[in-house]
């Protein structure tokens, strides 16, 4: 089975494939996790930490969607914006107390960390 069928394999088995909104960003936030791990080889902690990144960043992507789609935001503006808020982001999630083993429980307090930092970050631009 090739990476991108393996990949999309394991996505339906752990999303599902029904293609509604929500499910369809967790899909692309599990998509992305995935990738690396397959092709990088990430331990469970630097999983964990990434998946939070990349969590927090498809919510300000859902967010911030509007403005960016009806021109309140400047292209430019938005991807210099993203590109801060990723570099943030992962700065927070190296600090992290996350491990391979990390409860759900943990995972959302630091999803939770993670989005408030994120809305905090983003008042202030």
């Amino acid at each position: 089975m090739s990476s991108l069928k393996r990949a999309n394999a394991i996505l339906n088995a752990v999303v599902g494939a029904d293609g509604g909104i929500e499910e369809t960003e967790l899909r692309h936030v599990n998509g992305r996790v995935l990738k690396q791990v397959l092709n990088d080889g990430l331990d469970g902690a630097a999983a964990v930490r990434l998946y939070v990144v990349e969590y927090v960043m498809q919510v300000w992507a859902t967010e911030t969607a509007e403005a960016r789609r009806n021109g309140a935001t400047a292209a430019t503006a938005s991807a210099d914006t993203e590109r801060q808020l990723r570099n943030a982001l992962v700065a927070k999630a190296r600090q992290l107390q996350v491990a391979a083993s990390s409860t759900a429980t943990e995972i959302r307090s630091a999803i939770s960390t993670s989005l408030s930092s994120m809305r905090r970050l983003m008042k202030g631009s």
